[in-house]
C-alpha cells in the first residue's frame, strides 16, 4: 500500500485490489474503537474506492475516486443519529476507461419503473455491520463463497437486469452447490422490499463483487502489483 496524498481530513492510497476492502474495514473499525469511550460527537469516515487497470491516468481515478466520497457523504448525511457511522462506495472498471459514474449507474443499476423499481445494488453502505448491507458484512459472506461456481454466480448476477422474474428464475435453475454456497451466507431469496412502496432490493451483484474483488489481486505474483489496482 502506498500514501499518495495526505492533507487535512484527505487521504488518497494506492494499494492492491485483494487487500483494498479488508483496509477500509479494519481502518473503520480501528476509528471506532479508539472512541468507543466518548460521548456525543464522534468522527466517521467517508470511503471511495475505485478499482481499474493501471493503464488509466491517475488524475481521472483520483475524480472518480473523490465522486464516490461525496456519494459516501450524501448516505451518511441522510441518515440518523443513531445509524451514524463510516461510509463505503465503490466502483469496478473493466475496461480501458472509465466512465461517469452517476451515468453507468443509472443506466446499469436501475429497473422498472418508479412503482415497481429493481435496484441493482445497495451502495453506498455503512462500512462496519453484520448484515449484507454493509461491507464487513459483504466482506466476510465473500469468503463464505469460495466453493461456489464463480461462472454461475456471475452469470445470476448478468441476469438481474432482466428484471425481478427471469432473476429469480436463474437463482432457481442454478445448480445445488451454487444454492447451497449464496444460501450459507444469507442469500435465500433475490429480492427484498424496499425503503420505497413497490421498490425491490439485492446484495447479489455487490456481494459477487466484492468477491470477485479479492481473486483480482491474485491475478499477478506477489511481487508484483496485480493487473487490477485500486485507489482510494
Amino acid at each position: 500500500m502506498m500514501l499518495l496524498m495526505l492533507g487535512g481530513d484527505d487521504v488518497l492510497l494506492i494499494s492492491r485490489a485483494d487487500a483494498a476492502m479488508r483496509f477500509v474495514v479494519e481502518l473503520c473499525k480501528a476509528l471506532d474503537e479508539l472512541q468507543q469511550s466518548c460521548d456525543g460527537f464522534r468522527l466517521t469516515m467517508g470511503v471511495g474506492v475505485v478499482f481499474a487497470k493501471p493503464t488509466i491516468p491517475i488524475h481521472r481515478l483520483h475524480e472518480v475516486a473523490e465522486s464516490l466520497v461525496s456519494s459516501a457523504k450524501r448516505r451518511f448525511r441522510g441518515s440518523s443519529h443513531e445509524q451514524w457511522g463510516s461510509v463505503v462506495d465503490w466502483a469496478v472498471y473493466t475496461t480501458t476507461w472509465v466512465a461517469d459514474l452517476e451515468e453507468v449507474r443509472t443506466r446499469d443499476w436501475l429497473r422498472g419503473s418508479e412503482g415497481a423499481a429493481c435496484v441493482l445494488s445497495r451502495r453506498p453502505m455503512r462500512v462496519l455491520g453484520d448484515g449484507l448491507d454493509s461491507l464487513q458484512g459483504l466482506v466476510q459472506a465473500a469468503g463464505g463463497l469460495k466453493n461456489a461456481p464463480r461462472s454461475q454466480l456471475r452469470h445470476l448476477v448478468d441476469q438481474l437486469p432482466r428484471g425481478k422474474a427471469l432473476s429469480e428464475l436463474a437463482f432457481q435453475e442454478l445448480s445445488l452447490k451454487a444454492c447451497e454456497g449464496l444460501k450459507a451466507v444469507g442469500i435465500s431469496e433475490i429480492w427484498t422490499p424496499g425503503d420505497r412502496e413497490g421498490s425491490f432490493l439485492t446484495s447479489v451483484l455487490d456481494l459477487v463483487d466484492v468477491f470477485e474483488i479479492y481473486r483480482l489481486g491474485h491475478t499477478a505474483p506477489r511481487s508484483e502489483l496485480a493487473e487490477d489496482n485500486i485507489v482510494f
